[in-house]
């Protein structure tokens, strides 16, 4: 499949190996392809990467690019750089409630990620801010939360708070301004929910979390160490790298802190959650898209072929369109079936499917009506995998 221009010119946004190069490539792509702008626009909106597109067009000659579409990238930005700033402040203010009550609950992805990778909580996108917590904390984190005006998120409602939280891995709140959103609050207690097997909880993190000053206060944080590797797995597990942004994120946490990453214990982390294919495919895609370097030893790991025929088949997917924008069963089960190939022990992809054939009494119940003729689908899709081995298990004896 051929890349459209205006996928191909966002690309070079997020080209932090060769910035020179990507340049020369955005110009001559402007200059020889019909780009929609529009299009671009649209495009660069989804994949949540705005920031990146403004800085890419403010290096092109000013007649190559419409000054309607610059413009409203700016304004854009100044959106998004005032939002991120709110909800450092909004955090901070949290934080401080938190610590009075003994819960530790640490920043991941959003504006920390934005500040501690990209240099800036201007330059990422983001619409939340997300905590990891430990489960037990849960209790008292909802009556801060409620103290403060805020109100549990619709997909965290449920009589069992608990059980949502060990199920889906976070439980979520909202703040409302008359019928406005203004503030999601996310806690996480795991990596994603507990159909996909991955409960690396705060626990698990420990040695990794570090006091730093922000904003004149201190906070616990993560180390770049622990935080590639939250990252790289939520953004794989959870989302299945649908955005360039996602990629991009993976990026910068590499550029911005090489010399100071432990690979030994994200070896070790990842053996033990047997997700180091799934951690290696995350270093390629941030590798290919945006040629950030990655030490010898880590670049022959990602030359095995199983391992770039994962690669490639995100790079394709995310040069159809932002993967999120696609709902229904297929979607569904395309992202299980590359789940499914990711993890190395049989025993842990036959969990997987099985786990997604289980009810979940606590969401299920909920399923709209119009929903159910997919899941069906969903259901049916899931169980292929399950057949085929019974099957090759029957031939072989």
């Amino acid at each position: 499949m051929t890349s459209s221009p205006e996928y191909l010119l966002l690309q070079q946004a997020i080209q932090l190996g060769a910035p020179v190069r990507a340049l020369q490539e955005a110009q001559r792509l402007v200059v020889e392809e019909p780009i929609d702008w529009t299009a671009w626009s649209n495009l660069a909106a989804g994949h949540s990467i705005q920031p990146q597109a403004a800085a890419l067009l403010r290096q092109l000659p000013v007649a190559l690019v419409p000054t309607n579409v610059v413009a409203q990238l700016n304004e854009t930005n100044r959106s998004i750089a005032m939002l991120q700033m709110a909800y450092a402040g909004e955090f901070l203010q949290i934080q401080k409630l938190l610590q009075s009550e003994n819960i530790t609950a640490v920043p991941y992805k959003g504006f920390w990620l934005g500040h501690s990778a990209y240099g800036s909580i201007a330059e990422r996108e983001g619409g939340d801010v997300d905590l990891f917590i430990a489960p037990q904390d849960l209790v008292k984190v909802q009556q801060i939360m409620y103290k403060r005006g805020y109100l549990t998120e619709t997909g965290s409602l449920g009589d069992d708070a608990q059980g949502i939280l060990q199920f889906n891995g976070e439980y979520n709140f909202d703040k409302f301004f008359e019928e406005e959103r203004i503030f999601l609050i996310e806690y996480h207690s795991s990596i994603s929910h507990q159909k996909l097997g991955l409960n690396v909880q705060l626990a698990d993190l420990q040695d990794q979390i570090q006091l730093q000053l922000f904003q004149g206060q201190t906070i616990s944080v993560f180390s770049p160490t622990a935080q590639l590797f939250l990252v790289v797995l939520h953004h794989g597990a959870k989302d299945g790298w649908g955005k360039l942004k996602q990629v991009l994120d993976i990026g910068k946490l590499l550029q911005s802190s090489t010399d100071q990453l432990d690979w030994p214990w994200l070896m070790q982390i990842n053996q033990r959650y047997d997700t180091t294919r799934l951690f290696q495919v995350g270093l390629g895609l941030a590798q290919t898209l945006t040629g950030v370097n990655l030490p010898e030893p880590i670049q022959q790991e990602l030359k095995q072929a199983s391992v770039q025929n994962l690669i490639h088949n995100r790079v394709k997917a995310l040069a159809k369109r932002p993967v999120p924008a696609e709902k229904g069963y297929r979607v569904y089960a395309a992202r299980l079936w590359f789940f499914w190939k990711t993890r190395y022990k049989w025993t842990n992809r036959w969990a997987l499917i099985l786990n997604h054939l289980k009810p979940t009494p606590i969401f299920e119940q909920k399923l709209p009506d119009k929903g159910i003729k997919s899941w069906l689908i969903v259901r049916f899709l899931s169980r292929i995998p399950k057949i085929v081995l019974l099957a090759l298990k029957e031939k072989n004896q």
